[in-house]
């Protein structure tokens, strides 16, 4: 047994189309392929097995291959058979009224629900992806074409807030390559000019022999603008080949800071000491310990210890009044001396 369904489309892109239908899901079993957008937007009769209550519908080409939608619908009923009664030969020999035949009773088959209509997405544009600028210390940039003519490779922007001075570090593989570094849009700062090996005429000449790797110094004369170009040269015509360049950018060294050398402060000058003369007399005689010693700092600054016999006296040239006598002994200050 089967059942068939419409499937209507309600919205379609133009360029949308064709399409298969499925039962049930994109596993199941295909009812119809190749429908056109104009045969699903007129609305679409698929048959499918009884009890089916869904069709996957999917773009199978074109700009939006893949793209699918899912339709749902109610199950058909099965008509069920009603037995019709047969009427019953009536004997001759008594004979009985007719009885009626019965009418079959019809049972209301109910009306399937309509189904929903399946809105076909329609592809929407990409937003273009901000390209990030290069900065100093990003890495290795690597280029490459198979272009045997002359030509440059699209340029890379170098971020504004990169530093103002730098090294570029450049390589030359199969072809001749020349590398700029420019800003303020087209002011060139600094060039390498022609790098690499050619035994044939180019733009360096009838033939060119130079490195083909180095690093150099340059500076940007702007703030905006800043980019890097890099030119490659037409291959050898008699063996031609495809082109590969690479570079990168250091950022500039740090100017080294002057470390701050310490003020020399002035050395106060020496305080002038004043040294007195002092005459030290031991006329106490008591004979005991320690009564007939005194102690001074002399002039010089030395600590110096001194005994005074009985009935002697000591002159000597004392710092200030640095001087304590024992208990037998009396002093008396002089004059300044040194």
């Amino acid at each position: 047994m089967a059942q068939t369904v419409k499937i209507t489309a309600t919205v379609a892109g133009a360029d949308v189309g064709p399409f298969t239908i499925r039962e049930t899901d994109a596993s199941g079993t295909i009812v119809a392929t190749g429908v056109t957008r104009t045969q699903l937007v007129n609305g679409y009769d698929v048959v499918v097995a009884d009890g089916v209550t869904s069709a996957y519908i999917v773009v199978t080409s074109g700009a939006c291959t893949g793209t699918n939608a899912t339709a749902t619908f109610s199950v058909t009923p099965i008509p069920i058979p009603i037995p019709i009664p047969v009427p019953q030969p009536v004997p001759v020999a008594s004979p009985v009224a007719p009885q009626p035949v019965p009418v079959p009773t019809v049972v209301p088959q109910p009306v399937p629900a309509p189904v929903a209509p399946i809105p076909i997405p329609v592809p929407q544009p990409t937003a273009p992806v901000p390209v990030a600028c290069y900065n100093c210390g990003g890495g290795t940039i690597s280029l490459n074409t198979s272009d045997t003519n002359y030509g440059q490779y699209p340029q890379d922007d170098v971020c504004s807030t990169s530093d103002s001075s730098g090294t570029i570090t450049w390589g030359v593989a199969t072809r001749p390559n020349r590398f700029n570094v420019r800003s303020g849009g087209s002011n060139i700062d600094y060039t390498t000019g022609w790098k690499g090996f050619a035994n044939y005429p180019g733009p360096w000449g009838t033939s060119l022999n130079t490195p083909i790797n180095g690093t150099d110094s340059f500076t940007f004369s702007n703030t905006t603008g800043r980019n890097v170009q890099v030119e490659y040269g037409g291959a050898d015509p008699s063996n031609p080949t495809s082109d590969n360049a690479t570079w990168s950018i250091a950022c500039a060294s740090p100017t080294p800071q002057p470390v701050p050398q310490p003020v020399p402060q002035p050395v106060p000058a020496p305080t002038a000491v004043t040294c007195n003369t002092y005459d030290v007399t031991n006329d106490g005689c008591g004979g005991q310990s320690g009564d007939d010693q005194f102690t001074y700092t002399r002039c010089d600054g030395a600590s110096v210890t001194n005994t005074v016999p009985c009935g002697d006296s000591i002159g000597v040239c004392v710092q200030g009044n640095n001087i304590t006598v024992g208990a037998d002994l009396t002093e008396v200050q002089g004059g300044t001396c040194t």
